[in-house]
């Protein structure tokens, strides 16, 4: 994962997921308030403006439980019909997405 932004809060990264095929979001606040998220929610579109002078159109998010994709939606993304298969881990995501 490459963190693009990063302070003591929390951060927001992306990562190449070959399965999917694109690009996951990751955003992590340690401490959650209402201004906190505002603020980076602010910071997660400056992000998606430089994503897509990229050339990068979409981004998605894999979520565990409803309650992750639940704050995936508060960003914006959107559910799709595609479903993810970790073997590792055993999980079946959901996943979310996001249009730049």
């Amino acid at each position: 994962m490459c963190k693009l932004y990063e302070e003591d809060q929390g951060f927001l990264g992306v990562s190449w997921s070959p399965g999917i095929p694109g690009y996951v979001m990751h955003v992590e606040l340690y401490r959650w308030s209402v201004s906190e998220f505002k603020r980076y929610l602010e910071i997660f579109h400056t992000i998606c403006d430089v994503l897509k002078s990229k050339g990068v159109t979409k981004l998605y998010g894999l979520c565990k439980t409803s309650k992750h994709a639940k704050f995936n939606a508060a960003f914006g993304f959107v559910e799709s019909q595609t479903r993810v298969y970790d073997l590792e881990d055993g999980f079946e995501y959901i996943v979310m997405e996001y249009e730049l």
